[in-house]
């Protein structure tokens, strides 16, 4: 830490208004859920107390001395290093080992359960989760799957999750930024991607359904769900994320729930209702 160069900068009442204002916009953040116990607001007081303070702090340096011409042709511009996509998501996982309450907010417990309870088959044979975080929804996908290969952009929450199914040797859960490319492992009866489409822009999202099609069983299912509500490191909406996926002609509609806050959706190369896949017509 550069000590001698930093600076304090003392805010007047017009900046301290814009900040507070640009604050209580991550709503989802600062306010709970509900006044149930696990659905209290993320951040502690003393957290975003941080945030309000009368005065910022920066590091003062030198601007840099203009370039010098070294010839007469333009020099292309070189594209700074990407940032591993996991780094982000390795910094939640590292302050909380529950980052996004999934085992202890209703919301989430209730969530999850509509999705599972959607899933046309009983048994699902191999699967392949998109996003598996800390591997809570992989552990009720392994009681009915006869393999799961979870996947996720952060090896802090891998960590986490290979923790969770360390006796669950039907499952392996790698680091995989799918973005690159989705392993070639399948086919797969079922690919699970949720709450994973947002993070992704529209072209990298269809290059990844792109993907899980070419991996994708021949009588396979794909389910997604998705928040609908935005935040400040979406690239797309969850709607959005869900009208791409309807969009292929080669997925049929076996289920379809929509509420305010989520929107799940079931497809399939078979497009049998349950009723037709368990013969009760």
């Amino acid at each position: 830490m550069p000590w001698a160069d930093l600076v304090r900068v003392e805010l007047d009442p017009e900046a301290r208004a814009a900040a507070a204002r640009a604050l209580d916009r991550h709503a989802s953040q600062l306010r709970p859920l509900s006044s149930r116990p696990g659905d209290e607001a993320v951040l502690r007081p003393d957290f975003v107390a941080h945030f309000r303070r009368d005065a910022e702090v920066f590091v003062r340096s030198e601007p840099p001395e203009p370039a010098q011409p070294v010839s007469a042709q333009p020099v292309p511009a070189q594209p700074e290093p990407a940032q591993p996509q996991g780094t982000r998501f390795d910094a939640t996982h590292a302050r909380q080992a529950d980052p996004w309450g999934v085992t202890t907010r209703w919301y989430e417990r209730r969530k999850r359960a509509i999705t599972l309870a959607s899933l046309p088959d009983e048994r699902l044979g191999s699967v392949l989760e998109i996003g598996c975080s800390i591997g809570v929804v992989t552990a009720e996908l392994a009681e009915r799957a006869s393999s799961v290969l979870a996947l996720d952009v952060s090896e802090v929450a891998v960590g986490h999750a290979r923790a969770r199914l360390a006796d669950r040797p039907h499952v392996r859960v790698e680091q995989a930024d799918v973005t690159r490319g989705v392993p070639d492992s399948g086919p797969f009866d079922l690919v699970l991607i949720s709450e994973v489409g947002y993070y992704l822009d529209p072209d990298q999202f269809e290059r990844l359904l792109d993907d899980v099609e070419r991996v994708l069983a021949p009588a396979g299912t794909v389910v997604a769900c998705h928040w609908r509500h935005g935040a400040d490191d979406f690239r797309q909406s969850g709607d959005d994320v869900h009208a791409a996926l309807l969009r292929r002609p080669g997925l049929l509609p076996v289920a379809h729930h929509d509420e305010d806050d989520f929107v799940l959706d079931v497809r399939s190369r078979d497009g049998r209702s349950v009723a037709d896949r368990t013969g009760l017509r």
